[in-house]
């Protein structure tokens, strides 16, 4: 009898306990101590509903300040998000993978790079790259918080419920950084090459796994946000690099497919430095960073004032 009434108690509490434990797992509180120890993604923030008008709730923002999480977790768990949210619905800018059977898919066709002024070379490796929120000034456009507004509505979710203008704030640490993808094979995409000089002539190559928290854009992500002149244009829905996706016929021909780059990043997230062919005495600067130094042709790129293949652009790897 006893034995039979300790079975009924244990049946009786079940469900209920199984429904405790499934509040906890989806809870931020238990994404604290579960982030340490997840490998890539934090299933809590990649499960939070979808929807623009969303706060990071509280629990999130008080972790991400007290360094409780990975922040390259954090922002690959956020871009995995966005990607089931586009995979169902679809974005503004792209077609279907399926719609074009000549466009490579998958991010082992491209790359993912930026680049960047000689001068500020030492603060990178020191301090890593930092956004215009860390900053405070930019080669873009965009005052930082409008900045961050535009940012919020690119991945899908309020990283703050009021912008925070303290360069030392720790949720700037998870928006992004820009850059550029270069496709390595032949699609239909065409970009106007000299327009990446502007940024200036270090190029850094990220590393892979650098992708999986990468989100893109065929032409500029901000320009709806940022100039007024085009203020009635819908803006464009940055896609996740993990699903890259043929553009649509209006977005074949850009200035260049920007990339934003979510969460931090330093001298471990590059897989290697490019510099000018008339640039050896750059490439004796950068090597004290231990990465791999190859050239690309600056010169091809500064004379081109015309759509390029991305495959034929310049950025290709030569030897130095």
């Amino acid at each position: 009898m006893y034995s039979n009434m300790s079975n009924y108690k244990l049946s009786y509490y079940r469900k209920p306990l199984i429904l405790l434990l499934l509040f906890l797992a989806c809870s931020p509180v238990f994404a604290e101590s579960s982030a340490r120890t997840a490998e890539g993604l934090i299933p809590a923030v990649v499960a939070i509903p979808f929807d623009g008008q969303n706060v990071l709730a509280p629990e999130y923002i008080q972790g991400i300040k007290e360094n409780k999480f990975d922040l390259r977790q954090f922002a690959a768990s956020l871009v995995e998000r966005k990607r089931l949210f586009q995979e169902r619905w679809g974005s503004n800018q792209t077609d279907k993978p399926e719609s074009n059977p000549s466009f490579r898919a998958g991010i082992e066709n491209v790359e993912l790079l930026s680049f960047m002024p000689e001068k500020y070379l030492t603060a990178f490796i020191e301090q890593g790259q930092l956004n215009v929120h860390q900053t405070g000034h930019t080669r873009g456009a965009c005052e930082p918080a409008v900045r961050a507004g535009a940012e919020d509505l690119m991945i899908g979710i309020r990283l703050e419920a009021a912008y925070s203008p303290k360069t030392n704030a720790a949720i700037h640490y998870l928006r992004p950084k820009y850059g550029f993808v270069h496709f390595l094979d032949k699609t239909p995409v065409y970009v106007n090459p000299n327009r990446f000089l502007r940024y200036g002539e270090v190029m850094l190559v990220y590393k892979d796994q650098v992708k999986l928290r990468t989100t893109y854009t065929y032409g500029d992500s901000l320009i709806s946000y940022c100039d007024p002149g085009v203020m009635d244009r819908h803006s464009l829905d940055p896609v996740p690099l993990t699903y890259l996706c043929p553009p649509k016929p209006q977005y074949q021909r850009v200035r260049y497919v920007e990339a934003q780059i979510w969460g931090p990043l330093d001298l471990s997230d590059i897989s290697e430095f490019r510099v000018p062919t008339s640039r050896k005495d750059l490439a004796e600067k950068l090597k004290s960073t231990g990465k791999p130094i190859y050239a690309y042709d600056r010169d091809s790129m500064e004379l081109c004032d015309e759509f390029k293949e991305e495959s034929t652009v310049g950025v290709s790897r030569l030897p130095i």
